[in-house]
């Protein structure tokens, strides 16, 4: 019997170093990994530079191109003189300017057309004005002495009286010259009908004189033939 008693205990004894062995010990909370920030690279950003505002370039003044003198003109008309502000007589349109003279005023005086197509006294800068610059032709019309219509009388009657009228013609001489020479390019006289006029105002004289007028638009045709300008 003791002999068995010791062996139960002896098995207790086991069964507790057993179970003493089994026990479990606390499990360490695990210390977080810090994980660093990614370090942040700063760039400096440079100021924009202003864009200058660019100096405009200035443009310079064209000097006015010198024109010709009436004195000038005069004497291209008058002893064809070469005129030195003109350029030579090219292209398809040429800038002109018209001088007159008669044989009861020989005095040259030169005019131009404006837009409205009126006659004005010819002054140096003109052309600039009227867009006719640089000069290239100057054109001279010269009135003649009246002719004389060979055997020519008219006679007109009514009222009880009789009127006779010794008939003239008007006769003009026009020359185109190129202005840079002086020399004359062409040539014509024209000279006015020799015809009676139909009617004849009286004031009751017997006798009586009458001049027919060249014609003035065959004469500016002629001219334009070769402005090729109004």
């Amino acid at each position: 019997m003791p002999t068995h008693k010791a062996s139960i205990f002896g098995s207790l004894a086991m069964v507790l170093i057993a179970l003493g062995g089994c026990s479990s010990a606390s499990t360490p909370t695990p210390t977080p990994t810090v994980t660093p920030s990614p370090s942040v690279t700063i760039t400096a950003t440079a100021s924009p530079t202003a864009t200058p505002t660019p100096t405009p370039t200035a443009v310079p003044t064209p000097t006015p191109r010198p024109e010709p003198t009436v004195a000038e003109l005069t004497a291209a008309c008058a002893k064809g003189t070469p005129i030195r502000e003109a350029v030579p007589y090219a292209g398809t349109t040429h800038s002109y300017l018209t001088g007159q003279a008669s044989k009861d005023d020989p005095a040259w005086s030169f005019t131009e057309f404006g837009n409205d197509h009126t006659t004005t006294d010819y002054v140096p800068g003109d052309l600039a004005k009227k867009g006719m610059q640089p000069l290239q032709l100057v054109i001279c019309e010269y009135d003649n002495a009246p002719l004389k219509v060979g055997g020519g009388y008219c006679y007109y009657s009514g009222g009880g009286s009789q009127l006779q009228v010794t008939l003239f013609q008007d006769s003009e001489t026009v020359r185109i010259l190129v202005a840079t020479t002086g020399k004359t390019l062409k040539s014509k006289t024209f000279i006015a009908s020799d015809t009676c006029p139909a009617t004849m105002p009286n004031d009751g004289s017997t006798t009586g004189s009458y001049t027919n007028s060249v014609d003035g638009t065959a004469v500016g045709n002629w001219e334009t033939s070769f402005t090729k300008l109004p």
